[in-house]
């Protein structure tokens, strides 16, 4: 787990520099991505099990907790 993390931080760092944006912005989108995942797979996996209504209100849910 930690090399994970020391390999996360690394990427980071490249990206931002290779990039041209701030180390900031590309840790926060990389947090803010990280951190919307689980319900990204969850409603993923709610459409291939054929459970629409479910998939809509993690969607719903996930969208009210951003607003």
């Amino acid at each position: 787990m930690t090399m994970a993390v020391l390999q996360f931080l690394f990427f980071a760092g490249e990206l931002a520099v290779r990039s041209g944006l701030a180390k900031t912005f590309v840790g926060t989108t990389l947090i803010a991505l990280s951190t919307s995942l689980p319900e990204l797979v969850t409603c993923w996996a709610a459409v291939r099990l054929g459970s629409i209504d479910m998939a809509i209100g993690i969607f719903s849910g996930a969208m009210r907790s951003i607003c």
